[in-house]
């Protein structure tokens, strides 16, 4: 079942690592990483693998900008 779009999950991995980036403790990075977890978790889910691999590249393209 396919109920969140590609786009909404790109969106939502740039905002957690942009969460990851800024925050300010651990317990905040943390929780960013679960989100980028949870989120590549359920793009396995609804668009397999590939997809997956695209979001891990805009994770790096991210922490390295």
């Amino acid at each position: 079942m396919k109920d969140i779009s590609k786009d909404y999950y790109r969106e939502m991995q740039h905002l957690a690592v942009f969460d990851w980036l800024t925050s300010e403790d651990d317990n905040n990075r943390s929780l960013a990483r679960e989100q980028m977890a949870y989120f590549e978790g359920r793009a396995l889910q609804d668009y397999g693998a590939e997809f997956v691999k695209e979001l891990e590249e805009i994770r790096l393209k991210d922490t390295k900008e």
